[in-house]
């Protein structure tokens, strides 16, 4: 949930990238870092896993004058204990879950989203409540891959959560499923905001 200071007009809000391990979480933060915040991420250890984290001002304007302080997070590795995915959760307004889609991995991503809805059900976590988008990676590495098929393997609804998809090239755009999160906290932003005036 995104948090207002009145009195300084920023909201601060908090977004983490969770998923299968190994998928190219930490790649998808770092490009966030070096597009917004000037290549700065902060690592840590944690119960076996590495915790990558950024943050930065949005660069665009809310509709008040205010800027959104966002802080992306990312688990990289595969931590001893479920805690490290529940405490990432803590707090969060927006969500990307990423999946590596080549074949000997698709087990993984079941599970992964399993583990998810698990976890937000154990800790009355609306994923409901808030931006969700799927980010399907190295789809390069699975030829004849297929979005919809990926989405029906999930068991995830057609059209129900939006979807990006991206290979392992160099440069290759790996921030649209975080921005499409960030946009979508920033408008509801703005629609709380406007359901406040009386």
């Amino acid at each position: 949930m995104a948090e207002v200071n009145e009195e300084s007009l920023q909201v601060d809000a908090k977004v983490v990238l969770v998923g299968v391990p190994d998928s190219g979480k930490a790649a998808i933060l770092r490009q966030m870092a070096q597009r917004y915040a000037h290549d700065s991420v902060l690592t840590g250890e944690f119960a076996e896993a590495r915790v990558c984290r950024t943050g930065f001002f949005w660069p665009e304007l809310l509709p008040n004058g205010g800027r959104l302080r966002l802080e992306l997070y990312a688990l990289s590795g595969k931590p001893l204990y479920n805690a490290a995915d529940e405490l990432l959760l803590e707090c969060c307004a927006g969500l990307v879950f990423v999946a590596d889609v080549r074949e000997e991995r698709l087990y993984e991503a079941r599970e992964a989203l399993r583990s998810l809805v698990f976890n937000a059900g154990r800790n009355r976590f609306e994923l409901d409540a808030m931006p969700v988008a799927l980010h399907y990676t190295r789809t390069d590495h699975h030829p004849g891959f297929v979005p919809e098929q990926m989405d029906q393997w999930l068991g995830i609804p057609p059209g129900s959560v939006p979807r990006f998809v991206s290979g392992a090239a160099p440069g290759e755009n790996l921030c649209e499923a975080v921005e499409w999160v960030v946009q979508k906290i920033a408008s509801e932003v703005v629609m709380d905001e406007e359901a406040a005036v009386p």
